[in-house]
Order: structure tokens, then C-alpha cells, then sequence
């Protein structure tokens, strides 16, 4: 396993926030597939998703077998091949959300459960730790795209929200949803769906959610290719770049955030992974390529994403911080409850801290 450690210095930005400068220290972990496809034009292997035992999941394309991607696990050095299709999303339990040829699945400690519908066609994007899927459904009655809870078998049309199509993204452990719905228009909106009704909308796309709530995603005009990384904070947006159009991926329950954005604009700048806390976004550097993007963040601040070296080639790599072993010890129950706790805590200093600026 190839290990490169690197220094990483935070970026200035503008926009709303205050940026000032940090020093983070991380170690970069290449986690890439074996076999798989190294081409400049190919994307090799994706990473899709991590959880809090440092599991990684995604697809990846072997050079053996050209065009078709194959869905895996990444544990501990090793890798679970799951055959033709792909892994989208993994939860603390261990369970995987997927798809291959036996249809789209939820794997458990060696068994798969097949998630289909006599009245719709399915897409899942995304699970909790209680079981519940989120996605988008089509077909049967339907004129376009849904968003859908699954869950126990049963299918919970979430409809469009006053939109023509509509696709659910993810859900946290309190059943709160994101997701976005399409106006006739052309303009797209992020939502919040919790406890049946729809209670923060933006414009733009909501990706990711925590258990304190707070959304993420990317702010601005899509059809106008205009749009940049944000979080959506009790009804606070706050916008972070690193000089062009951004998403932000994934949020963690500390309120960690990453995912990718262009250093300049979008024309002429390269796209890169970054790291957004505390009000400073911090560049994470690729692996002496152009290009990097991160797709997940757990509760020990490690990320998972993909970086291009120098020849161009995308590798699949994890962010570590330096001090901190990967895959992480994971500690007992209850004291992961504490943890959770501590974070709603410093969630909550932070907001009384914004209140008396």
C-alpha cells in the first residue's frame, strides 16, 4: 500500500465567509483496485462512499474486462470484487446499497436482499444506519423521475414538490431526506424533507445531510453552469471556493465537509478536493496530477476520493490524518453516542459564536 505524505496549506477565498490560514497534515493512502484500468481516459476505480470503520466502496473498470464496471469493497488492504455493476453507498453496520446483475440489492454480512417493485423501476442513491433508502423511482403511472423512501419493502412516493421530476439523495439517522426537484422553468432546487414536510429549500442541489441537520451540496444557477460548494446551516447558506464552480459531497457529524472545486474558473482552472471547516476550505491536493475530487468524510476526519498522479492516471485514494490509523479503531457504541453528543455540542458553540459576530 503506497503511503505519500504531504503538507497541506488552507486557501484563501472570498465570498461570505472569513478565511484565514491553517496547517493540516495528511498522509495519502492509494487505495486503487488492483487490475483496474489505468488509462488516462478511463476512470479506473470510483470511489462512491466510507464509513466510520474506514470501509470504502464504489466501482472500478478491470483491464481485463474493458467497458464494464465492477462494484467493490475495500477492507483492511483487501477487496471484494461483487461482480458487473456497482456499490453506491455503505452505513456504519457494514450493509452496502448496489447494483449488478441480480437486480439492485442491499448486501448484509454475506446475504443480498433484492429491492424491486412490481409498479416502479428503481433507483436507490443512498442508505442509513436504520435501514432506510433513499433514491428516485420511475415508471409505471409516473411522468417523470420521484423521489422515494424505501423502506421494509414498501415504497413511499415522495412526488415532485411543485416540480416536473424530482431525486432524493440522501437521508440521516433521524429520517430527514435531501435530495432536489426540477421546475418547469429549468431551475432546480435543493430540498429538506423531515417529518413529512418540505422545510429548507435553495437553489441548486442538496447532496449530503448530518444527524445535527446540516446540508450540503452545491448553491447557484445550473443551467447557467454557474455554481459553487455550500452548507445550508439552520437556514444560514454558507458559500466556499477555491476560485471557481464547486460541489460539496458529503458532510460528516462534526461538520467537516468536502468535495471538489475549480481553482479558477471552470474554463480555465483544474478541479480539486478540499476540505471545508471552522470557515476555512483547505486544498487537498492531488497526487501530481491535475485533478482530485473527495466523495466521503467519516467521524474521524477521514476522506475518500480519487486524485490523478502525474501521468494523468485517476487513483483511488483516502486522506488520513497524520497521527491516526486507517482503518480507524473504531470504538464501542456507546461511546460513538458521546461522540455524537460532543458534536451537537460544538455544533452548538459554533452557531453562538456566528450569533456575536
Amino acid at each position: 500500500m503506497k503511503r505519500i505524505i504531504i503538507l497541506l496549506i488552507a486557501a484563501s477565498t472570498s465570498l461570505i465567509i472569513s478565511i484565514a490560514h491553517a496547517q493540516v497534515q495528511y498522509e495519502i493512502i492509494d487505495i486503487t483496485v488492483p487490475n483496474s484500468s489505468d488509462a488516462i481516459a478511463s476512470w479506473g476505480t470510483e470511489v462512491r462512499d466510507m464509513n466510520n470503520r474506514g470501509q470504502v466502496v464504489g466501482q472500478y473498470w478491470p483491464a481485463y474486462e474493458p467497458g464494464n464496471a465492477h462494484g467493490y469493497l475495500y477492507e483492511n488492504g483487501a477487496v471484494t470484487d461483487f461482480g458487473r455493476g456497482g456499490i453506491t453507498a455503505i452505513n456504519d453496520r457494514g450493509q452496502l446499497l448496489g447494483a449488478s446483475q441480480i437486480g439492485r440489492f442491499i448486501y448484509d454480512n454475506g446475504e443480498y436482499t433484492i429491492l424491486d417493485s412490481l409498479d416502479y423501476n428503481l433507483a436507490p442513491k443512498n442508505l442509513n444506519n436504520n435501514n432506510q433508502i433513499v433514491g428516485f423511482i420511475w415508471g409505471g403511472n409516473l411522468s417523470g423521475n420521484h423521489a422515494m423512501l424505501y423502506e421494509d419493502g414498501n415504497i413511499t412516493d415522495l412526488g415532485t414538490f411543485g416540480g416536473v421530476k424530482s431525486q432524493a439523495n440522501a437521508i440521516n439517522d433521524n429520517g430527514d431526506i435531501v435530495g432536489y426537484f426540477d421546475m418547469s422553468n429549468g431551475y432546480r432546487q435543493a430540498f429538506m424533507y423531515q417529518n413529512g414536510q418540505l422545510t429548507n429549500t435553495f437553489e441548486g442541489n442538496a447532496l449530503d445531510i448530518n444527524n445535527n441537520g446540516q446540508v450540503v451540496g452545491l448553491c447557484g444557477d445550473i443551467t447557467k453552469s454557474y455554481w459553487q460548494a455550500c452548507l445550508s446551516d439552520n437556514g444560514t447558506e454558507y458559500i466556499f471556493s477555491l476560485g471557481g464552480n464547486g460541489e460539496a459531497n458529503a458532510i460528516n457529524n462534526l461538520g467537516q465537509v468536502v468535495g471538489r472545486s475549480w481553482t479558477e474558473s471552470k474554463q480555465n482552472g483544474f478541479f480539486h478536493a478540499f476540505l471545508y471547516e471552522n470557515n476555512v476550505i483547505t486544498d487537498l491536493g492531488t497526487l501530481g496530477g491535475s485533478h482530485s475530487i473527495a466523495y466521503a468524510i467519516n467521524d474521524y476526519g477521514q476522506i475518500a476520493g480519487r486524485a490523478q498522479n502525474s501521468m494523468g492516471e485517476w487513483r483511488a485514494v483516502v486522506w488520513n490524518p497524520v497521527g491516526t490509523s486507517f482503518p480507524p479503531t473504531v470504538v464501542p457504541e456507546p461511546i460513538s453516542s458521546i461522540l455524537f453528543v460532543v458534536g451537537g455540542a460544538t455544533l452548538g458553540v459554533r452557531r453562538f459564536m456566528r450569533g456575536r459576530r
